[in-house]
Parts: structure tokens; C-alpha cells; sequence
């Protein structure tokens, strides 16, 4: 774990990258999952998805 903090510390744009990679698939996911059990309509998952991606491009043009 220190080795993990230490490497975000010298590489801070890349380890921003990494978190917006990894936890994009995990937001998809969640929102199919929510469209799937009839939580959300079909427009709301659009509205979530649009939002997602356009933070997840603002993250990484960020960094």
C-alpha cells in the first residue's frame, strides 16, 4: 500500500487516469443494474450514462 501511495504522489495525472479507468465499467454496471430491477426508466439511464461520460472526459482532460 505504500508502494500504491507513493506512486500516486510521483505520478498524480496518472493515478487520476487510473481511478476514472477503473470505476467506470463499476458506474456502468450500477446503472444497468438499477435500468435492469425497473429503478430507474429508460431516460434517466440515458441522462446517467450522458452525465458519466462527459465526468469521466473531464477527469482525464484534467489530467
Amino acid at each position: 500500500m505504500k508502494k500504491l501511495i507513493a506512486w500516486a504522489r510521483r505520478n498524480p495525472k496518472l493515478a487520476l487516469v487510473t481511478i476514472a479507468a477503473s470505476l467506470a465499467p463499476l458506474a456502468l454496471i450500477v446503472n444497468y443494474t438499477l435500468l435492469i430491477t425497473g429503478i430507474i426508466t429508460a431516460e434517466e439511464f440515458t441522462a446517467l450514462n450522458d452525465n458519466l461520460i462527459s465526468f469521466f472526459k473531464a477527469l482525464i482532460f484534467l489530467a
